[in-house]
């Protein structure tokens, strides 16, 4: 689509010094031809105001409906706009511009707001509308980015309808997410949004939010329906490596989607036992912790592949590193990090929690020697629980009574990561929460329908899942020894019983999976 805008100068006018600021937006005079006229066969427009007046930001605050193949010039000469007109123009049909906020007085830059030119080269102006919103479907946000587009009934039957024509009708969400689409002639039509990122009035697929409705929609005199939309983006049809962050440690790999098969790695140097790898929680990143001996190597050639076929191949550099050493005082610690997790305010732990210590990158051994438990003063006995090398966590469990008073000291080299660092000594002092303190929710959880499988979260404020569990039909959540402070639950509608939230497809005709959201907060 090819477009211009023609801005034509006048001599600068200064603002006389003095006087109160001119507050009031330019009013229009007059039109010619005159607004809402029918029968329209001009090649131009002219629009007088009651002052000197500017156009800002006219490509994007412009907006004509159906759109044109060609955007008319735009120019500013004194007092008057003028449109010049190049294509010719469809018979029977309503058009509208719609100016947005694009035409300003030259002094205040004072913009006349919601101002529109309507004309028909029929006999008649159309005048039915649709209304509505469109929202995120995961978070359920109002969306305030996208067209919204009417396309006749008779294009929709094409699979690639969005791709290939411009919408019939379309209109911009505004900032609290709605929309309304005016002067539609009567018919069927199919409703859709998208994010339009190149402002080509055209879906580009799977960079672009899009949103639609499964039926064709009605519009005539007696419907007047509130239509909302969810929007979301589509998951790519080809998974490849988005993103990777290499460092002499580690190379980290994101994916573009969630992959829906077990990814499987290798390398061509036929390596055993060369890393450590972290999955996130959908597997759509990978961490490759390297441990001394792969980190010798001048090069590593890792390759991805699902169902013993290849997709892609990491060629990693590990020789730059070498004459890095990590004690060179470029800001580097071979120091390992070590935190208490769940460590309420890192001063309480919950009655009959077990105390967690966090590393930043995966341990694969301790020497539990160095680890020393006291409550009131004495040392007590302390088991590690369930640990296996790699693991970026290592569970205390010990015996306590409420009101303890425990400390616990972590002598160096008590932990070892992968990547050789060690711990210095840490100490932490806390004390076991009273019960009174904390409390207790039962939230029973009826499901919007019996057929489908649900998945119910629990977050605390700051967003983090505290209970993740899938249902049918109905579920209790038991919260225990929650501390003060304002929680949340959402459900999703896991149609297809993957244990995630899954986005729709254009091509299916699918929508997002649904998410309900508590309206207020525990």
């Amino acid at each position: 689509m090819s477009a211009s805008l023609l801005f034509v100068g006048c001599a600068q006018i200064v603002t006389p010094s003095g006087g109160k600021p001119d507050a009031a937006a330019p009013q229009l005079l007059k039109a010619k031809p005159e607004n809402k006229t029918t029968q329209f066969s001009s090649q131009q427009i002219v629009l007088s105001f009651d002052e000197f007046s500017q156009l800002k930001d006219a490509q994007k605050q412009i907006v004509i409906s159906p759109p044109l193949k060609n955007t008319p010039e735009f120019s500013v000469k004194n007092k008057k706009l003028i449109i010049q007109i190049s294509d010719t123009l469809k018979k029977n049909t309503t058009y509208k511009i719609n100016f947005g906020a694009a035409i300003a007085d030259i002094t205040e830059g004072n913009t006349i707001s919601n101002f529109s030119y309507v004309l028909s080269t029929g006999d008649f102006l159309d005048s039915l509308f649709i209304k509505g919103s469109v929202k995120d479907a995961y978070t359920l946000k109002e969306d305030d980015q996208m067209l919204v587009a009417l396309y006749d009934a008779f294009k929709s039957k094409d699979d690639s309808c969005l791709q290939k024509n411009i919408p019939d009708y379309f209109a911009y969400l505004d900032k609290a997410g709605r929309f309304e689409i005016t002067n539609i002639k009567a018919g069927q039509y199919f409703l859709a949004a998208f994010s339009d990122l190149n402002s080509n009035y055209l879906y580009d697929g799977e960079e672009e939010k899009i949103t639609f409705l499964q039926d064709l929609i009605d519009v005539d005199s007696n419907a007047h329906s509130e239509y909302n939309l969810f929007s979301f983006k589509a998951s790519p049809k080809k998974l490849f490596v988005r993103k990777e962050l290499q460092t002499k440690y580690y190379t980290k790999v994101a994916f573009n989607k969630i992959p829906t098969e077990k990814i499987d790695y290798t390398t061509i140097q036929k390596l055993n036992d060369w890393c450590v790898v972290e999955p996130s929680k959908y597997g759509d990143t990978l961490t490759f912790w390297y441990n001394e001996s792969t980190r010798n190597l001048d090069s590593l050639n890792i390759i991805l592949s699902q169902n013993q076929t290849p997709f892609d191949t990491l060629d990693v550099n590990l020789k730059k590193y070498k004459s890095v050493s990590k004690n060179t005082g470029r800001g580097e610690s071979s120091s390992l990090k070590v935190t208490a997790s769940n460590l309420v305010e890192q001063k309480f732990l919950k009655p009959s929690s077990k105390l967690v210590l966090t590393t930043e990158t995966p341990v694969i051994k301790f020497d539990s020697s160095l680890f020393l438990i006291k409550i009131n003063k004495q040392n007590v006995p302390f088991n590690i629980e369930s640990f296996k090398e790699g693991d970026k966590s290592l569970t205390l469990n010990f015996d306590t009574k409420t009101d303890s008073s425990i400390q616990m000291l972590l002598l160096p080299k008590a932990i070892t990561s992968i990547n050789d660092f060690t711990n210095d000594s840490v100490s932490l002092s806390f004390s076991i929460m009273r019960m009174e303190d904390l409390s207790n929710v039962e939230l029973v959880i009826t499901a919007p329908d019996s057929v489908h499988p649900y998945l119910a979260f629990f977050k605390n404020e700051s967003g983090k899942v505290l209970l993740e569990t899938n249902f049918y039909n109905r579920t209790t959540l038991n919260l225990n020894e929650l501390v003060p402070g304002k929680y949340s639950c959402s459900l999703i509608c896991d149609e297809n019983n993957n244990g995630r939230w899954d986005a729709g497809s254009l091509m299916e005709k699918r929508q997002a999976e649904k998410v309900y959201i508590m309206a207020k907060d525990i």
